[in-house]
Protein backbone atom coordinates (compact mmCIF):
# COMPACT_ATOMS: atom_id res chain seq x y z
CA UNK A 1 0.00 0.00 0.00
CA UNK A 2 1.11 3.64 -0.85
CA UNK A 3 0.10 6.83 -0.81
CA UNK A 4 -0.18 8.58 -3.78
CA UNK A 5 -1.42 12.30 -5.38
CA UNK A 6 -3.86 10.79 -7.56
CA UNK A 7 -7.14 11.48 -7.63
CA UNK A 8 -9.04 8.00 -6.84
CA UNK A 9 -7.65 4.70 -5.27
CA UNK A 10 -5.98 2.14 -7.97
CA UNK A 11 -4.56 -1.33 -7.88
CA UNK A 12 -1.67 -3.07 -10.32
CA UNK A 13 0.98 -5.24 -10.94
CA UNK A 14 4.03 -4.35 -8.04
CA UNK A 15 7.12 -3.48 -10.10
CA UNK A 16 9.28 -4.66 -7.42
CA UNK A 17 7.20 -7.38 -6.46
CA UNK A 18 6.34 -9.73 -9.88
CA UNK A 19 3.87 -11.78 -7.60
CA UNK A 20 2.67 -9.31 -6.19
CA UNK A 21 -0.01 -5.83 -6.55
CA UNK A 22 0.48 -2.50 -5.64
CA UNK A 23 -2.38 -0.92 -3.81
CA UNK A 24 -2.33 3.10 -4.17
CA UNK A 25 -4.45 5.69 -1.85
CA UNK A 26 -4.93 9.40 -2.59
CA UNK A 27 -3.89 11.28 -0.34
CA UNK A 28 -6.99 12.83 0.06
CA UNK A 29 -8.01 10.27 2.33
CA UNK A 30 -5.47 10.73 4.71
CA UNK A 31 -6.51 13.66 6.63
CA UNK A 32 -7.46 11.36 10.10
CA UNK A 33 -11.23 12.21 10.53
CA UNK A 34 -13.64 9.43 10.97
CA UNK A 35 -15.53 10.05 7.57
CA UNK A 36 -11.56 9.56 5.61
CA UNK A 37 -11.12 5.97 7.50
CA UNK A 38 -14.38 4.79 6.17
CA UNK A 39 -13.70 6.49 2.81
CA UNK A 40 -10.45 3.90 2.99
CA UNK A 41 -12.41 1.15 4.41
CA UNK A 42 -14.10 1.40 0.90
CA UNK A 43 -11.27 2.34 -1.35
CA UNK A 44 -9.45 -0.62 -0.37
CA UNK A 45 -12.61 -2.68 -0.36
CA UNK A 46 -13.16 -1.59 -3.59
CA UNK A 47 -9.62 -2.23 -5.22
CA UNK A 48 -9.03 -5.64 -3.74
CA UNK A 49 -12.13 -7.31 -3.64
CA UNK A 50 -13.23 -5.95 -7.29
CA UNK A 51 -9.93 -5.90 -9.09
CA UNK A 52 -7.35 -7.56 -6.47
CA UNK A 53 -9.67 -10.93 -6.79
CA UNK A 54 -10.92 -10.24 -10.07
CA UNK A 55 -9.00 -7.93 -12.75
CA UNK A 56 -6.73 -9.71 -14.98
CA UNK A 57 -3.45 -7.54 -15.70
CA UNK A 58 -2.17 -9.31 -18.24
CA UNK A 59 -5.23 -8.05 -20.32
CA UNK A 60 -4.13 -4.60 -21.57
CA UNK A 61 -6.45 -1.35 -21.53
CA UNK A 62 -6.84 0.70 -24.77
CA UNK A 63 -5.87 4.02 -24.85
CA UNK A 64 -8.70 6.74 -24.76
CA UNK A 65 -12.73 6.16 -24.63
CA UNK A 66 -12.20 2.33 -25.03
CA UNK A 67 -10.04 1.83 -22.08
CA UNK A 68 -12.13 4.35 -20.11
CA UNK A 69 -15.18 1.97 -21.19
CA UNK A 70 -13.41 -1.34 -20.17
CA UNK A 71 -12.74 0.29 -16.11
CA UNK A 72 -16.08 1.37 -16.26
CA UNK A 73 -17.28 -2.09 -17.30
CA UNK A 74 -15.10 -3.89 -15.30
CA UNK A 75 -15.66 -2.31 -12.01
CA UNK A 76 -19.49 -3.67 -11.43
CA UNK A 77 -18.21 -6.80 -12.87
CA UNK A 78 -15.62 -7.11 -10.53
CA UNK A 79 -17.90 -6.05 -7.70
CA UNK A 80 -20.62 -8.27 -8.77
CA UNK A 81 -18.17 -11.26 -8.57
CA UNK A 82 -16.50 -10.36 -5.41
CA UNK A 83 -19.58 -9.88 -3.05
CA UNK A 84 -20.14 -13.54 -3.64
CA UNK A 85 -17.17 -13.93 -1.34
CA UNK A 86 -17.10 -10.63 0.62
CA UNK A 87 -20.89 -10.37 1.00
CA UNK A 88 -20.46 -7.12 3.02
CA UNK A 89 -18.08 -5.69 0.62
CA UNK A 90 -20.81 -3.78 -1.48
CA UNK A 91 -22.22 -1.65 1.98
CA UNK A 92 -18.91 -0.73 2.58
CA UNK A 93 -18.20 0.47 -0.98
CA UNK A 94 -21.39 1.93 -0.80
CA UNK A 95 -21.02 3.96 2.22
CA UNK A 96 -17.42 5.23 0.53
CA UNK A 97 -19.48 6.14 -2.58
CA UNK A 98 -21.81 8.57 -0.63
CA UNK A 99 -18.68 10.20 1.51
CA UNK A 100 -17.48 10.60 -2.48
CA UNK A 101 -20.55 12.27 -3.71
CA UNK A 102 -20.94 14.43 -0.75
CA UNK A 103 -17.44 15.58 -1.29
CA UNK A 104 -18.27 16.37 -5.19
CA UNK A 105 -15.90 13.54 -6.60
CA UNK A 106 -18.92 12.02 -7.94
CA UNK A 107 -21.88 14.70 -9.59
CA UNK A 108 -24.50 15.36 -11.61
CA UNK A 109 -24.08 17.56 -14.83
CA UNK A 110 -22.49 20.47 -14.88
CA UNK A 111 -23.86 21.44 -18.52
CA UNK A 112 -20.68 21.28 -19.60
CA UNK A 113 -20.01 18.15 -20.33
CA UNK A 114 -19.05 16.50 -24.02
CA UNK A 115 -19.99 13.37 -25.47
CA UNK A 116 -17.30 11.33 -23.92
CA UNK A 117 -18.02 12.20 -20.57
CA UNK A 118 -22.28 12.01 -21.00
CA UNK A 119 -21.54 8.54 -21.93
CA UNK A 120 -18.91 7.86 -19.24
CA UNK A 121 -20.80 9.20 -16.45
CA UNK A 122 -24.01 8.07 -17.38
CA UNK A 123 -22.62 4.15 -17.70
CA UNK A 124 -20.84 4.98 -14.15
CA UNK A 125 -23.68 5.49 -12.83
CA UNK A 126 -26.58 3.63 -14.24
CA UNK A 127 -24.28 0.48 -13.66
CA UNK A 128 -23.34 1.22 -10.35
CA UNK A 129 -27.17 2.18 -8.99
CA UNK A 130 -28.64 -0.63 -10.83
CA UNK A 131 -26.52 -3.37 -10.94
CA UNK A 132 -24.89 -2.78 -7.06
CA UNK A 133 -27.89 -0.86 -5.64
CA UNK A 134 -25.58 2.31 -4.64
CA UNK A 135 -28.69 4.52 -4.63
CA UNK A 136 -26.64 7.34 -4.24
CA UNK A 137 -25.64 7.55 -7.61
CA UNK A 138 -29.52 6.81 -9.03
CA UNK A 139 -30.42 10.48 -9.62
CA UNK A 140 -27.20 11.25 -11.52
CA UNK A 141 -27.82 8.32 -13.53
CA UNK A 142 -31.36 9.24 -14.29
CA UNK A 143 -30.11 12.55 -15.46
CA UNK A 144 -27.22 11.33 -17.58
CA UNK A 145 -29.45 8.95 -19.41
CA UNK A 146 -31.65 12.05 -20.55
CA UNK A 147 -28.09 13.53 -21.89
CA UNK A 148 -26.93 10.65 -23.23
CA UNK A 149 -30.13 10.17 -25.51
CA UNK A 150 -30.16 13.75 -26.03
CA UNK A 151 -26.78 12.83 -27.51
CA UNK A 152 -26.70 9.46 -28.76
CA UNK A 153 -30.21 8.83 -29.59
CA UNK A 154 -32.98 6.11 -27.12
CA UNK A 155 -31.57 3.17 -29.56
CA UNK A 156 -28.33 3.66 -29.62
CA UNK A 157 -28.15 3.93 -25.30
CA UNK A 158 -29.96 0.70 -25.73
CA UNK A 159 -27.85 -0.37 -27.66
CA UNK A 160 -24.65 0.57 -25.66
CA UNK A 161 -26.67 -0.40 -22.52
CA UNK A 162 -27.20 -4.04 -23.62
CA UNK A 163 -23.42 -4.50 -24.31
CA UNK A 164 -21.79 -2.71 -21.45
CA UNK A 165 -24.14 -5.56 -19.68
CA UNK A 166 -22.60 -8.67 -21.47
CA UNK A 167 -19.09 -7.54 -20.30
CA UNK A 168 -20.55 -6.67 -16.45
CA UNK A 169 -21.83 -10.25 -16.74
CA UNK A 170 -18.47 -11.84 -18.17
CA UNK A 171 -16.93 -14.21 -16.57
CA UNK A 172 -13.54 -12.09 -16.89
CA UNK A 173 -12.03 -8.99 -18.03
CA UNK A 174 -11.68 -9.65 -21.12
CA UNK A 175 -15.19 -9.91 -21.58
CA UNK A 176 -15.03 -6.29 -20.13
CA UNK A 177 -12.45 -5.11 -22.85
CA UNK A 178 -14.47 -6.84 -25.52
CA UNK A 179 -17.86 -5.25 -24.52
CA UNK A 180 -15.80 -1.61 -24.84
CA UNK A 181 -14.40 -2.45 -27.98
CA UNK A 182 -17.90 -3.32 -29.11
CA UNK A 183 -19.49 0.13 -28.16
CA UNK A 184 -16.31 2.05 -29.43
CA UNK A 185 -17.10 0.06 -33.03
CA UNK A 186 -20.84 0.98 -32.87
CA UNK A 187 -19.87 4.93 -32.18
Amino acid sequence: IEWMFIPTAQIGPDPQNPKGLLLGLPKMASQGTEEDARLIDGLISHEIVCHGLNTDFSVTLKPGVEGDLTNIIEDPRGELRGARIYPGSPSVIHETLKILVKRNVFHGPKGTEQPPEILASWLVCELRSELLKQSCLAAFAVQYRRMAVDVFGQSLVNDIKAIALEGCYSGHTQGAADASAKIVQLL
